[in-house]
């Protein structure tokens, strides 16, 4: 699915106009999954998670330094606890989920720097979910992975939310760019629909990739 994607997305990009740009990024966030086992966990202890993503992107121009910015990002959400117990039990919880940021980013250049702000909305949907248990009996590990139902574990999988950043790119070539860019995605839509427990999809997201400009070709009189 992921490759089909990219795939529609890199057709689209020939019918760009002139002066917009194409790229490709990864990214690190430290966004939670809400999902947990059906079992007692009272005394489970939470620990830091960091999960991967990439993103295809097209950018067009609106005015000087302004532009607009679209992307399609495959993303993985993850949370990892710990059961205090005689024999330690690992929990992992993973959501993949597929979103459309839609985003306004205003560049300030310098040289061949491009210092930016960027700001919007961003629109998800949640693929599926995965849960991951880890037994540590001594030197042996017992590994058990489930593959979770959204709908039974009373997850919204529709969600939207506001995304604010900045960002640093420098020319590298006529025709290709690269990008570092610090994000915050800030959820509105409490994912879980029971009455008991809220969850909103809030964090950090750091982005590094490439950009191709695609530049106008100037005509020649014969």
């Amino acid at each position: 699915m992921r490759t089909q994607l990219l795939a529609i997305f890199c057709f689209c990009s020939i019918y760009l106009p002139a002066q917009s740009s194409i790229g490709v990024r990864g990214q690190v966030n430290n966004l939670d999954a809400p999902l947990i086992q059906k079992r007692d966990l009272f005394s489970r202890q939470f620990r830091a998670a960091f999960s991967a993503g990439f993103s295809v992107m097209a950018e067009f121009p609106l005015k000087k330094n302004l532009f607009f910015q679209a992307e399609l990002v495959f993303r993985e959400n993850k949370t990892h606890y710990r059961l205090k117990e005689t024999n330690p039990t690992f929990h992992t919880s993973k959501m993949h989920y597929l979103r459309l940021p839609l985003l306004l980013k205003y560049q300030i250049p310098f040289q061949k720097w491009r210092f930016g702000f960027t700001g919007g909305a961003s629109l998800g949907y949640a693929l599926n979910a995965r849960a991951t248990e880890t037994l540590v009996i001594g030197y042996i590990q017992t590994i058990e992975s489930t593959k979770l139902s959204l709908d039974a574990e009373g997850v919204n999988r529709f969600d939207f939310s506001l995304m604010a950043g900045i960002g640093l790119d420098r020319q590298l070539a006529r025709r290709l760019r690269t990008v570092l860019e610090f994000r915050y995605d800030f959820g509105l839509i409490d994912i879980m629909r029971g009455p008991i427990s809220t969850f909103y999809n809030r964090g950090f997201i750091l982005e590094m990739g490439l950009i191709i400009p695609l530049l106008k070709e100037s005509s020649t009189n014969k």
